[in-house]
């Protein structure tokens, strides 16, 4: 013999209106929860990607499988913050400096070769004569520029990364107030995975 399935509990007018501050409350939280998800899913994507394409070269690949790595830890930590998990939040944070470091050390490693040993196209002077040269050293400046501009903008990036890392550092004492102030009931509720 089977035994019925467990009846909802019967939320009174009370019980509702403290679901609706809740829900006003988590809106933060939620926001965070968001943002990791969509930046876990596009970092692992772009480490995926980066160690398909760089077969044969084992600094591309590792460097692609710690970005798939951080993305999946970004995944999880937010995973972990949607069930109001305040260890998540450390973890999230730790992970965007993570980040962050990576993309600068990668940017000013490539800055630096590009500004010691820019890419050489004068060989075609040698190969094609003086109107071929002269067209290669042309490219050779606007190629030197545009990847000057690049690896600039990665440094950038890599402040955004620093800028995450504050933001969801600063949604600890968000959560904490809403693990204090809501009913304990709500948050079982959602620490059992259920969205209010």
């Amino acid at each position: 013999m089977t035994s019925a399935a467990p009846q909802p509990p019967v939320l009174n007018a009370d019980n509702l209106r403290e679901m609706q501050t809740a829900r006003v409350s988590l809106r933060k939280i939620r926001r965070a929860v968001l943002s990791a998800k969509i930046e876990g899913y596009s970092v692992a994507i772009c480490g995926a990607l980066t160690v398909a394409m760089g077969m044969g070269s084992i600094w591309q690949m590792l460097g692609g499988t710690v970005l798939a790595v951080i993305g999946v830890i970004e995944i999880v930590g937010g995973t972990r913050l949607g069930k109001l998990d305040i260890d998540a939040v450390r973890i999230l944070t730790i992970n965007q400096l993570s980040l962050a470091v990576l993309i600068l050390m990668y940017a000013l490693w490539m800055l630096h070769s590009e500004m010691v040993h820019p890419a050489d196209l004068a060989d075609l002077g040698a190969a094609g004569g003086a109107d071929l040269g002269q067209m290669g050293s042309s490219i050779q400046g606007l190629t030197h520029e545009i990847m000057l501009l690049m690896y600039g903008s990665m440094i950038l990036a890599a402040a955004v990364e620093a800028g995450m890392a504050a933001y969801y550092h600063s949604r600890g004492a968000h959560l904490r107030r809403y693990l204090s102030e809501t009913p304990a009931w709500i948050i079982a509720m959602q620490k059992a995975g259920m969205t209010i």
